[in-house]
């Protein structure tokens, strides 16, 4: 079975900004296994601690989904579009899912909400890639 090697991951409170958005919660660069998180947006909509837990540990889980190597819309049975024609929600998954791309706080509380408790929140079909990503 093939092995991932170290991960690491950098929570930081400032807001990070991409070219394409005014903000990201997280930015994965896949082949260095590395992840940079904010939870500037999460603490600043909400004085419940456990709401904010629950938005970080979202956020950490769908960025290490990235860094195992699930980026492209290949890589899902059910993969996220945008009518829009951006790239914003490629790579991403349109079950409910940790993997399903979120715009803002309000759809990242409203996701955690109805995320499945088993699999770490990740459906079927994700769990089957990050297990298929695992065995290359």
């Amino acid at each position: 079975m093939g092995d991932f090697g170290e991960l690491d991951f950098a929570l930081v409170t400032p807001d990070i900004f991409s070219e394409d958005t005014n903000f990201v919660f997280g930015m994965t660069v896949e082949p260095w296994k590395l992840s940079v998180q904010s939870i500037a947006r999460f603490v600043a909509a909400t004085a419940d601690e456990d709401l904010q837990r629950a938005s970080i540990r979202h956020l950490a889980k769908h960025e290490f989904a990235h860094m195992r190597g699930l980026a492209d819309p290949e890589d899902f049975d059910n993969p996220q579009r945008d009518a829009g024609g951006t790239k914003l929600y490629d790579g991403h998954c349109a079950n409910t899912c940790s993997l399903q791309q979120v715009m803002s706080v309000p759809e990242t509380f409203q996701l955690i909400e109805v995320l499945p408790e088993d699999e770490a929140g990740f459906c079927v079909s994700c769990v089957s890639a990050l297990i298929s990503k695992r065995e290359e």
